[in-house]
């Protein structure tokens, strides 16, 4: 597994965190201190992805006029739509490019293949954890 923070990003995360904690009135049981600690990771992880959607920007797979599409005609790109995902850390809206082919009646979203996505809200990520802790 590669590592997706690097030690300088560790570090800094980690001072900005010192430095919220510094200022918090922090619980004294371990049991809390752990719920807290749980919730923050919640708001890091939810702030992370709708930072990261916003940094995609407007034109998220859009790969040109037309797509090939499986019944080896041709989709024309029509617009963007809207699409909720549902990951370890809540809910985030994209809107990505959409495809649809008039021979064969299907629509299509390279970016939604290229991320591992299918017609679940589920991210992978999430779709992972779900796996692993029910077979746990």
């Amino acid at each position: 597994m590669t590592e997706v923070l690097s030690a300088e990003q560790a570090v800094s995360l980690q001072h900005v965190v010192e430095a919220w904690c510094a200022t918090q009135d922090l619980p004294p049981q371990l049991d809390a201190a752990e719920r807290l600690a749980q919730a923050v990771g919640r708001v890091v992880t939810a702030t992370t992805l709708a930072a990261a959607a916003t940094q995609w920007g407007p034109r998220l797979g859009y790969v040109g006029p037309t797509l090939a599409c499986a019944c080896h005609h041709s989709a024309r790109f029509v617009g963007y739509r809207r699409r909720w995902l549902r990951g370890i850390a809540g809910e985030v809206q994209v809107s990505r490019a959409y495809y649809h082919c008039s021979h064969c009646h299907t629509g299509q979203c390279p970016w939604d293949h290229t991320q591992g996505l299918d017609r679940d809200a589920f991210t992978p990520t999430l779709k992972a954890e779900l796996a692993y802790l029910s077979s746990h």
